[in-house]
């Protein structure tokens, strides 16, 4: 239900911002609407900006407050919780190592001195719709196609707190902040650091970068934009919605001695047409004689009215052996063997104790098929599939160092790394010298150890035979691919999908090391992949 506006505005309330130690006492360390509003900014740690801001913020609400009728305009009471939600948000930033600050309605009839009746700030409700803005670059770029009401999208997004609040797409959002761990700052143009965080709100997430390493949960005012980029589908730092409304951005432009110039703060939006709009943001140069140039799309998105995920295996690398065939999900860590030996093929599913992976544009993983199971390998481990027999199947971890890139060749399997490339990138690191992990280019897995590769001629080989994982090739000239499903084309040029249902769930026994007894075996209980196929009822209805 959404939150009256006059609960907000009447007499009877008045909005108080606190801070609070964190060690959890009850008496404050400061309070608006006393005298103590306008502190130095030297106490509790604040910047001088920021304590100015609390000072004119508080002047504004006396000015603009009378104590028999309420406020003088609806405008003004606007104003004073907007600009009360963005220093709350800032405030909860710069004192995050020393305080809670806590945003409060308080009737006005209990004093201000008094701890009686304080009520929490109530949570402001809309529908699950966000709205998010989309600079012409991204549509020029092709990182985004033309956008129409009603298609559903699948976009990342990067929050902006460092904007004026009157643009276009500037809303006040209550998320949760947290650092993007492991990964490193950089300066920006004024030579300060920008750590990179991550904003979470209620049904979607995005990049953030601020000056100051901090964790919490806030109301942070800003405004929403993609990324530049193809954004995944099942990624968790993918937002998918349908688009509600759109509506176009302009801005003014003057000319100058070097050209046009942008006027800040003349930006106006209107709707724009369901379908195709003649001043949807193009390469094409408006008129100099315009005074307003169309720089971008406000996009309302709704969160809720999203397309079921299907939850069925999605294929994303495979290999063949004689009459194997083995495949492995996209992301999910579930391996399926097709036993192509007869007429109709048969089908095992066999759930793994394996990481969910990342889904990408390409594979998360990589198979090597034999005739006596297959090998498993990611960045991060080395895996071992032994079957036991029919629908029964031993894994092992053999290694956790591993290697995206692996080749299999006459039985021996190779770790490719590439040490030749003089500079490279990190989350870690930032741009950075290096040749990788060590010198060695070309690993072997010999028993449980990779050791390295000298020999000219073997690397040669491997090199020669390194390849896509989502398509094998047999001796006899048929080409399988996986590609969320599985084809095969024959040699006569028939292509054909693979239908694999029905199938039957195998059993998984798990060798792995136990710290007591050394090495053991658990077996698995039979599962099936099985994801959520439907959306679950709403608590409200």
């Amino acid at each position: 239900m959404e939150e009256d506006t006059e609960t907000i505005y009447e007499l009877k309330y008045t909005r108080i911002i606190r801070f609070f130690p964190d060690w959890g006492r009850d008496h404050p360390l400061w309070e608006s609407g006393t005298d103590k509003y306008a502190m130095d900014p030297e106490d509790y740690g604040l910047s001088e900006s920021l304590s100015r801001r609390l000072a004119e913020w508080m002047r504004h609400w006396e000015s603009n407050r009378i104590p028999e009728t309420g406020w003088k305009t609806v405008e003004a009471a606007e104003e004073s919780e907007r600009i009360g939600d963005a220093l709350v948000a800032d405030l909860r930033i710069e004192v995050a190592s020393f305080a809670e600050v806590r945003d409060e309605r308080r009737r006005s009839d209990i004093p201000v001195d008094s701890s009686r009746e304080r009520e929490a700030a109530p949570h402001r409700t809309t529908d699950h719709t966000i709205s998010m803005v989309v600079y012409s670059a991204i549509f020029m770029d092709g990182s985004l196609p033309k956008l129409h009401v009603g298609d559903v999208i699948s976009v990342s997004l990067i929050f902006n707190a460092d904007v004026a609040q009157s643009i276009a797409g500037v809303e006040t959002h209550h998320v949760t902040v947290r650092p993007d761990y492991g990964k490193t700052p950089f300066l920006d143009h004024e030579g300060s650091l920008q750590w990179p965080f991550k904003v979470a709100g209620d049904g979607w997430i995005a990049r953030w970068f601020h000056h100051s390493p901090f964790a919490s949960r806030v109301r942070l005012p800003g405004r929403l934009s993609p990324d530049f980029g193809h954004a995944i589908p099942g990624q968790p730092e993918t937002t998918t919605g349908r688009v509600r409304r759109l509506q176009l951005v302009e801005e003014r432009y003057e000319s100058t001695a070097s050209g046009r110039r942008r006027v800040p703060g003349t930006e106006r939006v209107s709707d724009l047409d369901p379908e195709s709009d003649p001043y949807w943001p193009s390469w094409t140069i408006s008129p100099t004689d315009e005074l307003f140039q169309p720089t971008g799309i406000v996009v309302e998105l709704d969160l809720d009215d999203v397309p079921v995920a299907p939850g069925s295996f999605d294929a994303g690398t495979l290999d063949v052996s004689g009459t194997d065939v083995w495949v492995m999900d996209r992301s999910a860590p579930v391996l399926v063997h097709i036993d192509t030996a007869h007429g109709s093929p048969r089908v095992t599913e066999y759930l793994l104790p394996l990481t969910v992976e990342p889904p990408n544009t390409g594979w998360s993983r990589r198979i090597h098929a034999d005739r006596d199971g297959c090998w498993i390998t990611a960045g991060n481990d080395m895996v071992r599939c032994t079957r036991d027999g029919p629908a029964e199947l031993t894994v092992r971890r053999v290694s956790t160092e591993g290697g995206s890139f692996t080749v299999s060749l006459d039985g021996r399997l190779f770790v490719l790394n590439f040490p030749w490339m003089t500079t490279r990138f990190s989350d870690r690191y930032g741009q950075h010298s290096g040749r990788g992990p060590g010198s060695v280019q070309i690993r072997e897995l010999v028993g449980d150890e990779l050791v390295p590769v000298d020999d000219k001629a073997t690397i040669a080989q491997v090199r020669a035979h390194s390849g896509r994982a989502d398509i094998a090739t047999t001796p006899e000239g048929a080409t399988w691919t996986a590609a969320g499903r599985v084809t095969v084309k024959t040699a006569d040029g028939a292509i054909r999908t693979v239908d694999l249902y029905p199938r039957t769930q195998g059993r998984v026994h798990w060798a792995r090391p136990h710290t007591l007894s050394g090495q053991g075996v658990d077996e698995i209980a039979i599962g099936s992949y099985a994801p959520l196929s439907a959306k679950q009822p709403n608590k409200s209805s």
